[in-house]
């Protein structure tokens, strides 16, 4: 095979690979982002459901409504609703693990939420609960 196709070759693969990635990235951050809210919240005794996420390329997450419940009565009993979260990403501290926070702006619609402490003596998160969630904390957060 000539040099000259190689070139060629290694160029069209490389912009398909792009391609590929540019029109997939929204299928799978909307994904990974429903997964991972799943699977932190059924690690820490939650159920969550999602109605949907929107995820455009290199724009803010949409997320339509999430509804988290605790699973567990006898540490607290957790009941939040979130309509129409806007989630800006900082991509260089995701990506390249930087300190600093992960998510720049938190724009939310409308909230609801309703705690009840059953039993003060028991723990509502884990340690590792509580971190994640100091380590997602936003810059910003605006609510309407």
């Amino acid at each position: 095979m000539p040099f000259k196709n190689r070139i060629f070759l290694v160029i069209l693969v490389i912009v398909m690979v792009v391609l590929a990635a540019v029109l997939l990235a929204p299928i799978a951050v909307s994904n990974g982002v429903r997964l991972w809210i799943w699977w932190f919240a059924r690690q820490e005794g939650f159920v969550a459901t999602i109605e949907g996420v929107d995820a455009p390329f290199l724009r803010p997450i949409v997320i339509r409504q999430i509804h988290l419940k605790s699973v567990r009565e006898d540490a607290a009993r957790v009941d939040v609703t979130v309509l129409d979260a806007r989630v800006l990403l900082n991509l260089k501290h995701v990506f390249l693990h930087l300190s600093g926070r992960d998510i720049r702006n938190i724009s939310v619609r409308e909230l609801h939420a309703e705690l009840h402490r059953t039993n003060p003596n028991v723990q509502a998160l884990s340690e590792r609960g509580w971190a994640t969630l100091h380590r997602l904390l936003p810059e910003t957060l605006s609510i309407f």
